[in-house]
């Protein structure tokens, strides 16, 4: 090998000296570019995924309403059914968000999330065929749903923390509100009927063990802006637990 870089003219030695180098560069250069290329790409996805997300968010707390004026509605007639009637417009508002950006994403998202349940469970309330229990269980698995597909579609990139917990931090709300909403409608079927059994208690108990539990999460992992925000809603509302 050395005796045949010996009998190589200099100026190609010369010329293979300046070559290697501008080889090795290029090569650099061109997996660099493909680097860029691909966080360009992954930032493009999670870009989506931020959008899609918010979105979904947005159908959750929508949806917690919609169940709340149902429950009402239902209860004493609170809402009228005009009213009704546009609070699922907002909601349907919001389902036509998702359905013109998910582009195929989410596949069919509407069967596996039970959304495709709504449109006759809507009719059954206009015709006052359904109890109040029946309301509240109707939402609760759709809910749950959605939410798992947040976590599903939340593609976070490594390199931005700070949204990763931003995301974990609105989930993990969702999750909260949905559980509080819950409780409270529990608790004020009970007030109205006037009724309350041995099993109503314990139900609640762990209903809040549950809130709780998500409460104390949410405070571990939380991004430090959305934890002082949650503090500050607290002691504006002047939140006290009454069940420990």
């Amino acid at each position: 090998m050395k005796n045949l870089f010996r009998n190589i003219p200099l100026h190609i030695k010369l010329l293979l000296t300046g070559i290697i180098p501008l080889a090795f560069a290029f090569i650099l250069a061109l997996q660099n570019n493909q680097q860029k290329e691909q966080r360009l790409q992954l930032l493009e996805n999670f870009r989506d995924n931020v959008v899609l997300n918010s979105y979904i968010g947005e159908l959750c707390q929508i949806l917690l309403t919609e169940r709340r004026v149902s429950f009402a509605h239902q209860m004493n007639q609170r809402y009228s059914e005009a009213e009704l009637l546009n609070q699922q417009a907002k909601t349907d508002a919001v389902i036509t968000k998702i359905d013109e950006f998910h582009n195929g994403k989410l596949g069919d998202y509407k069967r596996y999330t039970l959304l495709n349940r709504l449109p006759a469970f809507r009719r059954s309330i206009i015709k006052d065929s359904l109890t109040v229990p029946e309301i509240l269980d109707f939402y609760t698995p759709i809910l749950q749903r959605l939410i798992t597909l947040m976590i599903g579609t939340s593609e976070k990139p490594s390199f931005i923390p700070m949204l990763n917990e931003k995301i974990s931090a609105d989930v993990l709300l969702l999750q909260m509100s949905n559980s509080i909403a819950m409780l409270r409608s529990d608790i004020y079927y009970v007030l109205v009927n006037k009724t309350v059994t041995e099993s109503f208690f314990e139900k609640i108990k762990t209903g809040w063990m549950g809130y709780r539990a998500m409460e104390l999460e949410f405070l571990e992992k939380a991004d430090s802006t959305s934890v002082s925000a949650y503090r500050e809603i607290l002691k504006r509302e002047n939140t006290v637990a009454v069940i420990t």
